[in-house]
């Protein structure tokens, strides 16, 4: 049985900053930046962004924890789970925020996208195996979600 991408993932896109991210260090929230989005599918929570409100009159979009948080900007594409961690977080525009259905897909194997054995995330063909909007990426996944 093969899944679409889109059956087992509910995808979002973190909230835009209209102006520079400036660190408040008491502040209520850690932002997510994709700087954030380690190579090792970790979040590096160490010198993470804190501000005190959210970007938004809206109420702010909190991650939840085992969520993936996906760079959508550069050439690497890296992917990581969300931890538990000691105060809200939100992801910046810079990043997709996805949310598996745990049931039918596990969060390590989409944060597991970011790694292929191809220089840059490019297949043979030139397509994107890491990039949330190639055909090779939505193929793996569904190649994932049937297992």
């Amino acid at each position: 049985m093969t899944n679409q991408l889109a059956q087992v993932v509910k995808v979002r896109i973190g909230s835009p900053f209209r102006e520079r991210i400036v660190h408040a260090p008491r502040g209520k929230y850690l932002v997510v930046q994709g700087k954030d989005v380690g190579s090792d599918g970790n979040l590096i929570l160490d010198g993470m962004v804190r501000i005190a409100e959210a970007p938004s009159k809206r109420a702010p979009d909190i991650l939840a924890a085992g969520e993936v948080v996906f760079q959508t900007r550069g050439v690497s594409y890296r992917a990581a789970i969300v931890p538990d961690a000691d105060a809200p977080m939100l992801a910046a525009g810079s990043l997709f925020i996805l949310s598996p259905d745990t049931a039918r897909v596990s969060p390590n194997i989409l944060s597991s996208f970011k790694s292929t054995r191809y220089p840059s995330g490019a297949s043979p063909d030139g397509d994107r195996l890491n990039h949330p909007e190639s055909a090779a990426f939505r193929n793996r996944a569904d190649r994932s979600a049937a297992t």
